[in-house]
């Protein structure tokens, strides 16, 4: 049973109003220092994912500069949600738009998982191809 997932096609917010004198990166500071948000981009060309150190970490891989093992991060994902999140990336290349999806990921322990809210968008590059980007975080437990 998948957790929650939607597709939007209606574009990016556009650029904060300049009397907040607040770059995007003020922005994603001041949230990483309430969410652990974990940032990742893929090149469709070139078929290779990067992911910042909280990305790694959510999905279990070891940090790196590099590309990642998708396919290790891939096994993280719940068997119920892996398929709907493979769709939802493909579906976001194909339409160019954006997804929302809150997967169980695999947390360690042996058949224990974690929500974790991924959000990607495609982007047009310079070079006439695309790429997606995104941001993840775990949702932490209802106490």
């Amino acid at each position: 049973m998948n957790l929650y997932y939607e597709l939007t096609n209606d574009g990016s917010p556009g650029p904060l109003p300049a009397y907040l004198d607040m770059s995007d990166g003020d922005i994603i500071r001041l949230l990483q220092r309430q969410i652990a948000i974990g940032v990742w981009r893929s090149d469709l060309e070139a078929g290779l994912t990067f992911c910042s150190a909280e990305a790694c970490r959510l999905f279990g891989l070891p940090e790196t500069e590099g590309p990642i093992d998708f396919g290790i991060a891939s096994k993280a994902i719940h068997p119920e949600d892996h398929d709907l999140a493979l769709e939802l990336i493909e579906t976001s290349v194909r339409e160019k738009g954006s997804y929302l999806f809150v997967m169980r990921v695999a947390s360690g322990d042996a058949g224990q998982y974690r929500f974790v809210r991924v959000i990607g968008r495609y982007r047009d590059k310079a070079n006439g191809g695309g790429e997606i980007i995104g941001i993840c975080h775990e949702i932490p437990a209802a106490e």
